[in-house]
Parts: C-alpha cells; sequence; structure tokens
C-alpha cells in the first residue's frame, strides 16, 4: 500500500475516520434497514406526516449508537483522513473506504431525520456538523471518487 501525507498544517485523524467508516460499514446497514430514509430507495414522508418507519430507525440507531459515537468522536477531532490505497493498480485502484464514507452521511442523515422529528435541533445540527467534517476530511483526497 502506498500513503500519502495529509497537508502539514492539518491534523491527521486517519485513525478516527477509518475506524468510523469501517464500523459503519461492517454493522452491514443497507442489509439491516433497506426500507429506511437514506438507506435504501424510498422517499421521505413530509415533516407532520406520519412515518411509519420510525420505530424501525430508532431500533436500528440504538442499536448502532457505537458507530455513531465513534463518527461523532472523528467528526469532532475536525483533520483530514488519508486511506491506505495502491495506486499502482491505476484504472483498477479499489477504494473501499473511500466509497464507504458515503455510508457514514447516509447514517448521519437518518439520525438527523429522526432527531428532527424527535424536536431534538441540537443533534440534528450535530449530526449536520459531522457530515460537513466528514466532506472535509475528504477534501484533500486525490481520487476524483472522493
Amino acid at each position: 500500500m502506498i500513503f500519502y501525507r495529509v497537508p502539514d498544517d492539518v491534523t491527521d485523524t486517519t485513525k478516527l475516520w477509518v475506524a468510523a467508516i469501517r464500523a459503519v460499514k461492517s454493522c452491514g446497514l443497507y442489509q439491516r434497514a433497506p426500507t429506511l430514509l437514506f438507506i435504501g430507495n424510498v422517499d421521505a414522508p413530509e415533516m407532520g406526516q406520519a412515518w411509519a418507519d420510525m420505530e424501525a430507525a430508532e431500533e436500528l440507531l440504538a442499536e448502532l449508537d457505537d458507530e455513531l459515537a465513534l463518527i461523532h468522536v472523528a467528526a469532532d477531532a475536525g483533520g483530514a483522513v488519508r486511506f491506505s490505497v495502491d495506486f499502482s493498480q491505476g484504472i483498477n485502484i479499489l477504494l473501499p473506504d473511500t466509497q464507504a464514507a458515503s455510508d457514514v452521511a447516509r447514517f448521519l442523515a437518518l439520525d438527523a431525520v429522526v432527531n428532527a422529528r424527535r424536536g431534538q435541533s441540537d443533534r440534528v445540527a450535530r449530526d449536520l456538523v459531522a457530515i460537513f467534517a466528514l466532506s472535509d476530511a475528504l477534501k484533500f483526497e486525490p481520487c476524483l471518487i472522493s
């Protein structure tokens, strides 16, 4: 594997982000929640309308509280991530961690919707800040998919 450096003036939070991303990836999110917002291919109910899957979403989020905590630790740390990438593979390069980062954003979006429906605006804000922190952590990635 070839590693590339985080810029000198940026905190390297690779270990934190990789732990969070891999935790979400290994929890089987898509198999566990194929009918939930952002995870499955479903439309969001309008705010104020009943959401039949609210209880299922709350249960999933409760089960994955440790994964959510890892994400928030990484987000709170800020900085940037650098994934282990074998650039010698050229066009056949594999980017499993980079691709799985979007799962983290989807998971946070689901949590934000649940918290919005609960009226917990502070938790919604925390989820949204974490989504932006993830985006910021990826901004120095050299691959287009990032």
